[in-house]
């Protein structure tokens, strides 16, 4: 769906609905697309409701600053007097526990959220599951349509902001596309407003709840990790940043290497994760403890966050214990044994090698491993990194893995692989290894490698990145030299690969390609299971 889709001239009379007690993230995203609409003449109402026979009105001294330093024009509605020609959902779904369910002449929906009831999604729709708020969808909505309010300076604050409290202080930003948004508005917004709201973010009875859950942890010494739990006052739900809170001050406890902190929700337990070793890296945890129950994500090392869904958290203990459970702290409990079983299995269920050191050669078990060499084939696309900055300058190359920093050398390379994938070479082992060639090449990924100037040297910061279309115009193509050998063989388990050359290691799951050097077997690293075979083929010996 496009945000032009919004000015279909039958829609006169047009109503955004945020969940039941919005959100900063619902409010932002309510607000850019309310903005957009009246931009464009159009007659539109913001509005949020609370369950049947309930009145919730919006409490947090945060969320009432918001509104009223944006001037927000959200309504508190127990129904409509007349039914919108358009009733556009934010941040939320139609027929879902968390919205009033109102109705409109045509239905429209844009949220970040996983689909649980697909029947119930209207034509007109706009979800993306891997972002980590609904802000990042609308701000790259906005720039789609060719819309300049991304750098309004109030429409800017609400986003960052919208995108800030759903990631946890950005700490657990899910898709590139997040950080885009920060890079794009952080110099627009009113950092006075800013400031404030993040000053009245939390409650004194929550502060409360922190103290108790820091003096009530669960410690495992093996593993040296430990699981704190956080409930609320008078049976409300706890703000999920003071997750963030709590879990950076456990981490800081002599012994402990890993921790997680949990709290219950209206649809999930969110979680927040933090680490402090080179072994462990925190978006790994998080996404190892909710595989199959949830998600999660983050772009820092050590930092990272996530959720559990309750619906498929309940079906989980009826196949435990053979009864569906009979009160929340049932489920509680089983969210901290869940937890702690799948942390001791993380540590246990894994190989660990280390590149380049002489035990790694008995270590990949190499007589175990088949001989393959790699295929002539594949185009890969190449460009001469002096093309794009001048040597000396310090790049950012953000990928959907994440970003990565690079020095440009009077030799540097930027290679791409068969599926967009980008990294840096010598001009030495470039010419080695590959022979140019004159096919194509097409960056068709998801999304497209962003590169940008993070520092020239010359102190004048981060530059406006590299436009595709300029990549495009720019890249070269090559095929890989015949005669290139490797040994590999499948992993049977979760492994790392840890290199003198990065800060974080390599991860492999069952299935992926466990990679030696055949002149040099103790260089190994992993390829992925679905592009090993459309890089290697076996070689008969």
């Amino acid at each position: 769906m496009k945000l032009q889709e919004l000015l279909n001239e039958n829609f006169s009379n047009i109503v955004i609905q945020c969940h039941n007690a919005p959100d900063a993230d619902a409010l932002a995203s309510g607000y850019a697309v309310y903005c957009y609409l009246k931009q464009h003449g159009k007659r539109v109402r913001m509005i949020y409701s609370s369950p049947k026979d309930s009145e919730i009105h919006i409490q947090k001294s945060n969320l009432l600053l918001m509104i009223k330093d944006l001037e927000i024009p959200i309504e508190y509605v127990s129904s409509l007097e007349e039914e919108p020609d358009l009733l556009l959902l934010v941040d939320c779904q139609y027929k879902e526990k968390n919205v009033r369910e109102f109705c409109g002449k045509t239905m429209a929906v844009i949220d970040h959220h996983r689909v649980n009831r697909p029947e119930n999604l209207p034509k007109m729709q706009e979800i993306r599951d891997g972002y980590g708020s609904c802000s990042t969808i609308i701000w790259d909505m906005l720039l789609e349509a060719d819309a300049d309010l991304g750098k309004d300076p109030k429409v800017a604050t609400a986003l960052y902001y919208g995108l800030y409290t759903d990631t946890t202080e950005l700490e657990e930003l899910c898709h590139p596309k997040d950080m885009d948004l920060v890079d794009a508005v952080r110099f627009c917004c009113n950092d006075d407003m800013l400031f404030q709201w993040k000053c009245h973010n939390l409650a004194l009875l929550e502060m409360k709840s922190a103290g108790q859950a820091l003096s009530d942890y669960d410690y495992y010494k093996e593993e040296q990790f430990a699981i704190m739990e956080m409930v609320g006052e008078q049976g409300k739900y706890l703000d999920q940043n003071l997750l963030g809170v709590v879990s950076d001050l456990l981490i800081r406890v002599d012994g402990v290497d890993a921790c997680i902190a949990f709290c219950e929700q209206e649809d999930c337990f969110r979680l927040s994760i933090r680490t402090c070793t080179r072994e462990v890296l925190a978006v790994d945890l998080i996404r190892f403890v909710t595989s199959g129950l949830g998600g999660g994500g983050g772009r820092s090392k050590r930092k990272a966050g996530g959720s559990l869904e309750k619906e498929k958290l309940i079906a989980l203990y009826q196949s435990w214990y053979g009864y569906l459970p009979t009160n929340e702290k049932q489920v509680r409990d089983l969210v901290h044994h869940l937890l702690a079983d799948r942390m001791k299995d993380y540590y246990k269920s894994q190989e660990v090698f280390y590149s380049g050191r002489e035990e790694t050669v008995q270590k990949i078990r190499l007589p175990e491993m088949q001989i393959y060499e790699k295929r002539t084939d594949i185009v890969l696309g190449y460009i001469p990194a002096a093309k794009l900055y001048p040597e000396g300058t310090v790049i950012k190359v953000r990928t959907l893995e994440g970003d990565a920093v690079e020095k440009i050398e009077e030799d540097t390379y930027l290679l791409f692989g068969v599926e967009g994938e980008p990294y840096t070479n010598r001009k030495s082992f470039f010419e080695k290894q590959y022979v140019t060639c004159e096919k194509s090449y097409q960056f068709s990924t998801e999304y497209p490698p962003r590169i940008t100037a993070a520092d020239r040297g010359d102190g004048s910061g981060v530059q406006e990145p590299i436009s595709l279309e300029m990549l495009q115009s720019l890249v070269s193509t090559c095929s890989p030299k015949a005669g290139h050998k490797i040994f590999a063989r499948p992993l049977t388990c979760r492994a790392k690969v840890f290199s003198p050359y990065r800060e974080d290691y390599l991860l492999g799951e069952p299935g992926d390609y466990l990679v030696a050097n055949a002149q040099t077997p103790k260089k190994v690293h992993i390829v992925k299971k679905d592009i090993f075979p459309k890089l290697y083929e076996r070689k008969q010996v």
